[in-house]
């Protein structure tokens, strides 16, 4: 939060309420925060709570009601071990096996920090909008993931070479 530093030395104020106030109650909350269960109640229901929005924007930019979205978050492989571009990693969808959504759903890749991660591809996500996506011949749809591309990459996620998150 360097912009939030800059604003306590010079005693700017966000919302009326003093920077450096701001920046105590953020460090506070990042402290002492709720449990995940309390912060899933509250994510997307944060009203004008700046501390509160201030906290959730810490983990990862925008978050929506259960309602409205659904974030399964990826951390470990079948095996329980972190996920890293070390590996590649398939993801198969049986036929008629896609995610059942009204709307639409997504695949994305995140660093270990829940931010994008540079990749010379610059492709970060894949899923129902995305035109390259294809089923195999008998209907199933295999998601490669993989810091390299691989031979077809027409369905391929790309990822960093290291940590990463999948979301």
């Amino acid at each position: 939060y360097e912009i939030v530093d800059k604003f306590a030395r010079k005693e700017i104020f966000i919302d009326g309420v003093l920077a450096a106030q701001f920046k105590a109650g953020v460090d506070a909350l990042i402290e002492t925060g709720p449990s995940e269960e309390e912060l899933d109640e509250y994510i997307g229901r944060y009203g004008d709570d700046l501390l509160g929005r201030a906290l959730v924007a810490r983990g990862g930019w925008g978050a929506n009601v259960d309602e409205e979205a659904v974030y399964p978050v990826g951390r470990v492989d079948a095996a329980g071990d972190p996920l890293s571009g070390e590996h590649t990693y398939r993801i198969t969808f049986p036929p008629g096996g896609l995610p059942p959504v009204d709307a639409f759903w997504s695949l994305s890749v995140y660093g270990d920090d829940m931010f994008f991660t540079a990749h010379p591809s610059g492709r970060y996500t894949t899923g129902s909008e995305d035109p390259e996506l294809v089923a195999g011949p008998d209907g199933s749809v295999e998601i490669v993931l993989a810091h390299e591309e691989p031979a077809d990459a027409r369905n391929w996620l790309p990822v960093p070479a290291g940590p990463f998150v999948l979301m």
